[in-house]
């Protein structure tokens, strides 16, 4: 028959006796550090604690990360969409847009509208509108995409007022 020492007589004895879980209340043995049922950690050493904790951080750490990746490639697409759509502010007004919006390539698009073709003003009018935008965007330092599509509002509602302006007074004039 083999001897056991203390140490070892102690832990046959604690190994074969139960307790309940103090978070879920399943029978585990009284040796246990970690539920098996529930996963809660039985043991309540400092150590214990602080990896219990860090593991709660991490998850969390990853959750938050993956709303902000969440929302990066929802910006991102956003960004995408605004860029590529057409901006009837930029082709009512071509050489507001340009100046205000740091495009100044688009100057090029003003002169290009007193072309004396038939069609040509509209036609670059429409050209423009469809790649304002995106041009603007590319070719000036914006401090962020809020501050330029904020500004890029702005001087679309000021040349569609103008437009219009410009439309109601040719019309007034018309009857003289």
């Amino acid at each position: 028959m083999k001897k056991f020492n203390k140490k070892e007589l102690e832990f046959k004895k604690l190994e074969n006796s139960y307790k309940l879980c103090p978070f879920c209340g399943e029978k585990i043995k009284e040796v246990a550090i970690k539920c098996r049922f529930c996963n809660e950690w039985i043991k309540k050493d400092k150590k214990d604690k602080e990896i219990k904790i860090n593991q709660d951080i991490d998850s969390i750490k990853k959750e938050i990360n993956k709303e902000y990746k969440i929302k990066d490639m929802i910006a991102e697409e956003e960004q995408g969409i605004f860029l590529k759509s057409f901006s009837i502010g930029a082709m009512f007004g071509v050489p507001w847009y340009s100046i205000y919006m740091k495009y100044y390539l688009g100057l090029i698009w003003t002169a290009a509208l007193f072309i004396p073709i038939p069609f040509a003003a509209p036609i670059v009018a429409l050209f423009f509108g469809g790649i304002a935008r995106k041009k603007a965007w590319e070719s000036s330092d914006w401090s962020s995409f809020e501050e330029f599509k904020e500004r890029s509002k702005k001087v679309e509602t000021f040349s569609i007022i103008l437009f219009v302006i410009g439309v109601i007074i040719a019309a007034i004039n018309m009857n003289y």
